[in-house]
């Protein structure tokens, strides 16, 4: 039986990720300029909401891929949405979350090379990843669909 997912709850679902990134975002810069609410960091930084996002912000770069793609889909027809939801999303969004949980908060250093070890670059990568082959996978069946017409 397969699994229950419509355009619309995934539209809502990456929008409701979106919007909760532009609160905390806001909450920040709303504590960071009133300095009664918040202590200043090393770096003077609000710290409390600093390390809020500091820890979320990996975690929120695929979410602005997930709404990108949701939006589009939400516009085509449900086979596009279910080619691109059971034969890559099911699976891939949860290797990009594994694969985001696992590498560390920082490399430890190197002799100029990149490293793919930080944790914001991975995620980078992940999303961009993500957004690419979703964009392929629905652009083919789009006219796929359109030819068959």
């Amino acid at each position: 039986m397969k699994m229950m997912m419509t355009k619309k709850i995934n539209f809502s679902a990456s929008s409701l990720g979106v919007i909760w990134w532009f609160c905390l975002f806001g909450l920040y810069s709303q504590l960071s300029s009133v300095g009664g609410y918040c202590y200043m960091n090393y770096v003077g930084r609000c710290g409390v909401i600093t390390n809020l996002l500091d820890g979320t912000a990996p975690w929120m770069l695929p979410i602005f891929s997930w709404f990108f793609v949701s939006l589009i889909l939400l516009f085509l027809d449900k086979r596009v949405f279910d080619t691109w939801f059971f034969k890559f999303a099911a699976w891939a969004a949860p290797l990009a979350v594994l694969s985001v949980l696992v590498t560390p908060n920082s490399h430890g250093g190197g002799v100029g090379l990149v490293s793919f070890e930080s944790k914001p670059l991975v995620a980078f990568l992940v999303s961009l990843i993500f957004l690419l082959i979703s964009l392929i996978l629905i652009t083919h069946k789009f006219f796929k669909l359109k030819k068959g017409k």
